[in-house]
């Protein structure tokens, strides 16, 4: 599946990542169905 990664800009703790937005991502996180706009903690439960 290769690497999955996502990036949440702006964030400055746990939390903001959490409640931030996906503003970018690998195409194994795709893959996962990690989309750019995402919520952090949607896109966190699909990683794990």
């Amino acid at each position: 599946m290769g690497d999955c990664a996502c990036v949440v800009k702006g964030v400055k703790n746990v939390d903001e990542l959490l409640a931030g937005k996906v503003v970018a991502l690998t195409t194994g996180a795709q893959k996962l169905g990690i989309e750019i706009g995402m919520i952090g903690k949607k896109a966190l439960e699909k990683l794990v």
